[in-house]
């Protein structure tokens, strides 16, 4: 593979991520919306209602997590590209 193709490839794979970057931030930014407004409803006075509320905003922020982890490995492997492109 020559320079240039291994520059176009380079470039695909930074805007790839990039763009994943970008859907993993919008996710996170939808789930803490949703884990606020679930804290700000407050007691239903309903232990099943509220039971599931607690449920739920257990599983949100297990999500949550898991995207964070996501964004750092995906953030880890751009700096990696781009030092690799650095060095070609």
């Amino acid at each position: 593979m020559s320079l240039a193709d291994q520059a176009q490839v380079a470039d695909l794979m930074a805007a790839q991520i990039e763009v994943l970057l970008m859907d993993l931030h919008r996710r996170r930014a939808e789930l803490t919306a949703q884990i606020a407004s679930l804290q700000g409803q407050g007691s239903s006075g309903l232990t099943r209602i509220d039971k599931i509320r607690t449920d739920l905003n257990a599983q949100i922020n297990s999500s949550l997590a898991a995207i964070d982890t996501l964004i750092e490995e995906t953030e880890t492997a751009a700096r990696g590209l781009r030092r690799e492109a650095g060095l070609a």
